[in-house]
């Protein structure tokens, strides 16, 4: 008998949480870790890309402990998602620059705290989804 894939975590999530993405061609679950990670999605034409990115975006939409932030130059990929993002950019550049540089700002903010607290990186909060400084 085959055995069962875990159950897939329901709302409201973490961002600290794996991210599902489905099954893989022998039938096992196919998750990633978004911390410290960078994720680069390829393929050909119908490979499966703008589902994985709306996966992950659900994923933070969904999860309590996570700020979308979301610039998609076609509106129409991350569209969907804009009433869960604090912030959405659209095919404008001086937006998506004005972003970027409000994005510097918070990360210096963050990175300050992080000296602050003697700390080098951002960890979930023992115990808890929550981003512990």
């Amino acid at each position: 008998m085959a055995e069962l894939a875990p159950p897939v975590p329901v709302f409201p999530l973490s961002i600290w949480q794996p991210v599902h993405l489905g099954v893989d061609e022998n039938g096992d679950t196919v998750a990633v870790c978004l911390g410290e990670r960078n994720i680069l999605l390829g393929g050909e034409p119908g490979a499966g890309k703008s589902n994985g990115v709306n996966l992950i975006t659900a994923h933070g939409a969904l999860s309590a402990d996570c700020d979308l932030v979301l610039i998609d130059g076609k509106q129409v990929e991350l569209g969907p998602w804009r009433h869960s993002a604090i912030r959405f950019i659209g095919p404008s550049i001086t937006d998506a620059i004005a972003c970027g540089k409000w994005l510097h700002g918070v990360m210096n903010g963050r990175y300050d705290e992080l000296v602050a607290a003697g700390l080098r990186k951002i960890t979930p909060a023992p115990g808890s989804g929550s981003t512990w400084w």
